[in-house]
């Protein structure tokens, strides 16, 4: 990472950087991601040019809402800085462009103030599809949403499935020998 800004929560680093080095380098400091994608194997470059998602997507939207800048090499050599305000045509078609555009080089997004490194989750069951949406739009106010569907049952259990909902949670939500040091990756 070549810059973080742990008070205003802004980090600049290397696209080849992973999410699992940001997160280990944030998440002790009080930081978290913004938009987290199923894994954190991937590259901050690879996030950006496929414009990844999280289970948050319905509250934060994709990874590149929260890019500020990158630097990007373009087919020809030469490296531009590309933002919403500078080569705003550029930003647009590199993020989820999937690499079309040049190779991102370095890259400044925001971060998500966090108070403990710990996730509050519900599980809610479903019997059947009419269920599993109700459940849905009953809990779109949390943070964190994934289903999943069984595809296979039929009949009255058409589309059951699980919703997995999530917060994160704070120091008083932890139990009492985790508050003394609630940012320690668990």
């Amino acid at each position: 990472m070549t810059d973080f800004d742990a008070q205003k929560g802004i980090i600049t680093c290397q696209c080849g950087v992973t999410l699992e080095e940001i997160l280990d380098v944030i998440v002790p400091r009080g930081w978290f991601l913004q938009v987290t994608p199923g894994t954190k194997y991937i590259t901050v470059g690879g996030a950006i040019a496929s414009d990844v998602h999280g289970k948050n997507h319905h509250k934060e939207g994709t990874f590149c809402d929260h890019v500020m800048s990158f630097e990007l090499m373009l087919p020809d050599g030469k490296i531009i800085t590309c933002s919403r305000k500078n080569n705003p045509e550029i930003f647009k078609a590199t993020c989820g462009g999937n690499g079309l555009t040049g190779v991102i080089l370095k890259a400044t997004f925001g971060l998500k103030k966090i108070e403990s490194a710990y996730i509050k989750q519900r599980t809610i069951r479903a019997q059947n599809i009419e269920e599993l949406i109700k459940a849905i739009e009953d809990n779109e106010h949390y943070t964190y949403a994934v289903a999943w569907i069984d595809c296979v049952t039929k009949g009255k259990h058409l589309g059951r499935g699980v919703l997995l909902l999530g917060e994160h949670a704070t120091v008083d939500d932890l139990p009492l020998k985790k508050r003394k040091n609630p940012l320690v990756l668990p």
